[in-house]
């Protein structure tokens, strides 16, 4: 809760690697929605290791991908795309030009491979910036990905009470 008005759902996911089924991913998209619908809330961000890639922005993307993307889509990120899009979500990530060493969040063992497969979703325009921590050993082949968002509810409030009508 924000506010009296406002609240605020964070929702933290894991998708399933490629070793697994696409129904797998399917149910846990579905399983998200129905945690996004069940607690209403003004602000929703939906964070986490999707096992995605999303890339760069293509033709019908609309809002939801930036052209800050990092490599190819993959089959699994068109899935990303539909589900954020369905949603009304923006996949931030790709929204804000960053050098290469702080897009990518996954690391092969070999270290040749190096992919943006962690996002930060959200259905308002309150991200500021989305980047990969490079300095923090969590002990993983994946990075800590960090948001910086402002939550201007005035604002809000201000353009729920305004009405469409000229002022004469």
């Amino acid at each position: 809760r924000i506010n009296s008005k406002y609240n605020l759902q964070i929702v933290q996911v894991y998708a399933p690697t490629s070793s697994h089924d696409d129904e797998e991913v399917e149910e846990l998209y579905e399983e998200v929605a129905r945690t996004m619908e069940k607690n209403k809330s003004h602000y929703k961000i939906i964070m986490g290791d999707f096992n995605a890639k999303v890339g760069q922005q293509q033709q019908g993307d609309g809002g939801t991908v930036g052209h800050f993307g990092l490599g190819d889509r993959n089959e699994r990120g068109t899935r990303l795309v539909h589900f954020a899009t369905s949603q009304n979500l923006r996949i931030e990530n790709t929204f804000f030009k960053k050098r290469r060493s702080k897009k990518w969040t996954w690391k092969s063992p070999n270290g040749l491979v190096k992919n943006e497969i962690d996002y930060i979703m959200s259905n308002r325009n309150i991200i500021l910036n989305v980047e990969a921590i490079q300095r923090v050993n969590v002990g993983s082949d994946h990075r800590m990905v960090r948001s910086k968002i402002r939550l201007n509810t005035r604002l809000e409030r201000s353009r729920m009470i305004k009405t469409g009508k000229p002022k004469i």
